[in-house]
Parts: C-alpha cells; sequence; structure tokens
C-alpha cells in the first residue's frame, strides 16, 4: 500500500527524476576525484 502511495506522490508532484538525482552516481564520482586531489595539496 505504502508503494501505491509513493508513486501516486510522485506523478502529483510531476514525476521522475531531477536533474541531481539522475547523475548521482557522476556527482559521487566527481566529488570522490576531488576529495582525493584536494588530499594531494
Amino acid at each position: 500500500m505504502s508503494a501505491q502511495c509513493e508513486t501516486g506522490a510522485k506523478r502529483a508532484t510531476g514525476g521522475g527524476m531531477g536533474f541531481f538525482e539522475r547523475y548521482l552516481t557522476l556527482w559521487v564520482a566527481l566529488c570522490i576525484v576531488a576529495g582525493i586531489a584536494l588530499g594531494h595539496f
């Protein structure tokens, strides 16, 4: 029943993933690379 509520809420708010959520893996990878680079300086 909660799954139905979640899908209904997503449709009500416009549905789909936003820009940040869609590229979350990329943001995490960039943060890892930035952290490693900062650690070397």
